[in-house]
This record gives structure tokens, C-alpha cells and sequence, in this order.
């Protein structure tokens, strides 16, 4: 009696044919599948840090370049960072650009290829060599974004420009930009900078006061916290999920 009950038991857990086929051919396939899923994320990874160490190094170069104008020019340029005034009020700045009559608000943004559009749209597009278009959040409104914080946070007005700064490569043809905003290559950044300087030739310079407020500004709400960081992470992460 037990030996049967052995024999039914083992005849009823023992894979049917169909049972191994789909085995067969199942495994392999989700293995497959896993494999695809997880080269797919490694390639996107490997391109997303590659573009960012790209963005980052063309940051550098441009810093590099405006503190070798600041010193040729007697101006001051302020690194950027993470900035944080009022209760809970969180910016972040490329640079800081300071002449003897005006403030430049630096955003620099590595697009290569062919940037268009209007001054006031939310996106630009961006024609690559190949043809490929793509759209960006318009860096001419986040710098608008970046100057309004800056006014709050310094308490007072005075000149200043949003100076958003491309690779010698990059073409663009943005329609009505304000007197205020500029835009430029990197091999062309000195030459506006020497533009505006005659421009603005016959305004009164800022005074000593006007400069120790903005640098003391700059330096005593500049934020290095986690917490601070961490936050505005989730700020931006929220923002980009609002434009999806």
C-alpha cells in the first residue's frame, strides 16, 4: 500500500513532456529578456555619465575662461553652487560674473549643433549634425528664474544680465532676445563682454557699497547642506516630471 501511494506521488510531481518543453524554451527566454533589459540600462548609464562628464568638463573650461577675462578686465568672477535665502527659498548658478558697472548671471549649457526658437518659449530645439532634432528647457527662462533669485537675495536693484554661453561649434538664431539676455560661444564670450563694456561706457559704475552687498550676499547664503541639496534635487525632479 505504501509502495502505491509512493508510485502516485512520484507519478504526479514527475514533469509532464509539455512541462519540460516549456521549461526549455521559458528559461532561456527570460534569461534572455533580463540580459536585453540590463545592457539596454548599462548602455543608457554609460551615456548619461559620458554626456554629464562632457557638460562638466565644458563648465570648467568656460570658468577658466571668465577668470582669465576677470583678471585681464579687473573684474570678479564668483564661482557658482547652490544658493539658499529666505526660509526655504533654493537656486543654483553656473557663475558670477562681475563687472565695474554690471552683474552677469552665467549659464552654460553644452548643445552642440543648430539652437533655434523664440526668446519666451518654454523649449528650444536643437538640430544636430545629423539632423536629429531634439528639445530643451529654454535656458533664456531659467536664467530669468536664476536673476529674480538673485535680485531677492542680494535686497536691492542694479544691472545685471543673463549671459547664457554655448560651444564655439554651436549656431543659434533665438528670436526676441531682451537687451538684457545674451547669448555666445565660448570663442566669443570676450568679445560681447568688450560690447557691452562700451555700451554701458557712459552708466555710472557700481559703487563700493553696491559691491561688498553683492559679494557678501553671494557668500553668506551660499548652501553646501545635504539636506539642501537633497531638497532641491527633488525640486528639479518634480519640475521635469510637471514637463513629461
Amino acid at each position: 500500500m505504501q509502495i502505491l501511494i509512493l508510485n502516485i506521488i512520484i507519478n504526479m510531481i514527475k514533469p509532464s513532456r509539455e512541462m519540460i518543453i516549456g521549461l526549455s524554451v521559458g528559461i532561456p527566454l527570460t534569461l534572455l529578456i533580463i540580459v536585453l533589459v540590463l545592457t539596454f540600462l548599462i548602455i543608457k548609464l554609460i551615456k548619461s555619465k559620458r554626456n554629464n562628464s562632457i557638460g562638466f568638463r565644458f563648465e570648467a573650461k568656460i570658468r577658466n575662461k571668465l577668470l582669465t577675462i576677470a583678471k585681464d578686465k579687473n573684474y570678479k568672477y564668483l564661482n557658482g553652487g547652490l544658493f539658499k535665502y529666505g526660509q526655504s527659498q533654493i537656486f543654483e548658478l553656473d557663475g558670477i560674473l562681475i563687472s565695474n558697472k554690471a552683474v552677469f548671471i552665467i549659464e552654460v549649457k553644452y548643445y552642440v549643433g543648430h539652437l533655434s526658437g523664440e526668446a519666451t518659449n518654454a523649449e528650444l530645439e536643437l538640430r544636430s549634425k545629423s539632423n536629429k532634432v531634439l528639445k530643451f528647457k529654454n535656458p533664456l527662462i531659467q536664467n530669468f528664474k536664476h536673476i529674480q533669485h538673485f535680485y531677492k537675495m542680494c535686497g536691492f536693484n542694479f544691472p545685471v544680465f543673463s549671459l547664457v554661453i554655448l560651444p564655439s561649434n554651436t549656431t543659434f538664431d533665438i528670436a526676441n532676445l531682451e537687451s538684457w539676455a545674451l547669448v555666445t560661444t565660448e570663442d566669443q564670450v570676450a568679445n560681447l563682454l568688450e560690447d557691452v563694456a562700451k555700451d554701458m561706457s557712459e552708466d555710472r559704475n557700481l559703487n563700493k557699497d553696491e559691491l561688498m552687498l553683492i559679494n557678501e550676499s553671494v557668500s553668506s547664503n551660499r548652501s553646501a547642506s545635504l539636506k539642501d541639496i537633497k531638497r532641491f534635487g527633488k525640486i528639479l525632479n518634480k519640475n521635469d516630471s510637471k514637463k513629461k
